[in-house]
């Protein structure tokens, strides 16, 4: 992924790219401390992410930043329980 901060285009690689059970896939970022830097690739992901759901055969992408070493445990039970709920919503 590509960012542009203060005019200059930075290359992003996210922390964590996860395939959940449903073939859904999650973006996660652990950052220990909120820059600007940060906020603007957040800005940059969330277009990402919106540009891969809208188009098609690349599956349903989320994203999701943890600030605290257990917010990570937080972001995956969620994640988990959209996965039941969606695997519910089939039957």
């Amino acid at each position: 992924m590509l960012s542009n901060i203060k005019e200059i285009v930075h290359r992003y690689r996210p922390g964590f790219i996860i395939r959940l059970k449903t073939e859904d896939f999650l973006v996660l970022e652990t950052k220990g401390q909120d820059s600007d830097q940060d906020k603007t690739k957040r800005t940059f992901l969330d277009e990402w992410v919106k540009a891969m759901n809208e188009a098609s055969g690349f599956g349903k992408w989320s994203w999701a930043v943890s600030t605290k070493p257990g917010g990570v445990v937080g972001i995956l039970a969620r994640a988990a329980a959209v996965q039941r709920s969606a695997a519910l919503s089939k039957v």
